[in-house]
């Protein structure tokens, strides 16, 4: 007969990977993210390095990244998840800027993101694109979900 605790037994909750350079809008992401602590988990990386040595340690669902930052960009981060073929989803956010001769929204959807949020958004749009994310048939509201 196996031992179990409860901690054994609770189920564990998906992990969001938040990765952005700006320091006050990461840590503004993360106040709002308080109130659905009961859904996930939200780690946070400054730079797509920084992510990369995150994932090497912890199981993550999601990663959201922005585009435009100093070491590895969220474009190189996307490649390199890519590579990693391992079974996460991507949001891209920008609020714009140029990269290669492509908007970079665009661009990060064809290296594989599976949804692109234009910066400012409204914190709803990106739950929305995390719920789909991690249960692609939820009840996300039809305006909502061609939004994203």
């Amino acid at each position: 007969m196996t031992d179990t605790t409860a901690a054994d037994t609770e189920p564990t909750l998906p992990t969001v990977l938040l990765v952005d350079d700006d320091a006050n809008f990461l840590d503004a992401l993360r106040r709002q993210f308080r109130d659905l602590r009961h859904k996930w988990r939200v780690l946070t990386a400054p730079d797509g390095a920084a992510a990369l040595r995150v994932l090497q340690t912890e199981p993550v669902a999601v990663v959201v990244t922005d585009i435009l930052m100093p070491d590895l960009d969220g474009l190189g981060l996307i490649m390199e998840l890519r590579k990693l073929d391992i079974d996460l989803k991507i949001i891209t956010i920008s609020g714009g800027g140029r990269h290669v001769g492509a908007e970079p929204l665009a661009y990060s959807q064809s290296l594989g993101a599976d949804f692109v949020l234009p910066k400012p958004f409204e914190f709803t749009s990106l739950t929305s694109a995390i719920e789909l994310c991690l249960d692609p048939s939820s009840p996300v509201p039809p305006t909502t979900r061609e939004s994203l």
